[in-house]
């Protein structure tokens, strides 16, 4: 007997078992991974997860809210199967994938270029300030190093300044002329 229900395999994307059937998985499904509870607990440390890599500058704006409203989403179809167990399961066809929602590697998450340093190296306090503002969203650590160096550079140019005009108007030179 070779019909095409014997052939096929199918795949939990929960937990990566392969059943001969989609009523199997279906079954299997409805008993290991519907517990609505669990799930929503799980999307609600999601989030605040997600709030945290948010609050520390680890993720940008357009990052965080594309995600939180993933989220949001999930929560509230858990939030109605829990209220309704009767809901089809096409609803949770496509299960979160842990790795989306992880904190993000160095090599995700975009950094801002290191030419901003250029600025407050060159023009002080000025440039400090300027690349600050340009620089704040996306590192807040780059941009209090870039004030920080504004600030330092604008007394070094001071003293190197007060050093020049103080060697130059010195009596020994100004005797020469």
């Amino acid at each position: 007997m070779s019909g095409f229900d014997d052939e096929i395999e199918v795949e939990c994307p929960k937990c990566g078992k392969v059943f001969k059937s989609e009523t199997r998985l279906l079954e299997h499904f409805n008993k290991e991974h519907t517990d609505p509870d669990s799930e929503i607990k799980e999307v609600k440390a999601r989030i605040r997860k997600l709030s945290t890599l948010y609050a520390d500058g680890k993720i940008g704006e357009q990052s965080y809210l594309a995600t939180a409203t993933t989220l949001e989403k999930k929560l509230e179809t858990l939030m109605e199967i829990k209220d309704n167990p009767n809901v089809e399961l096409s609803v949770l066809s496509e299960p979160l994938k842990v790795e989306e929602f992880e904190e993000p590697s160095a090599e995700r998450v975009e950094k801002p270029d290191t030419v901003w340093y250029i600025l407050p190296l060159l023009f002080g306090i000025i440039g400090g300030l300027i690349a600050y503002v340009a620089v704040k969203d996306e590192d807040r650590d780059m941009a209090r190093n870039l004030i920080s160096i504004g600030t330092i550079m604008t007394f070094v140019n001071f003293i190197i300044i007060w050093i020049l005009y103080a060697w130059l108007l010195s009596p020994a030179l100004l005797q020469l002329f």
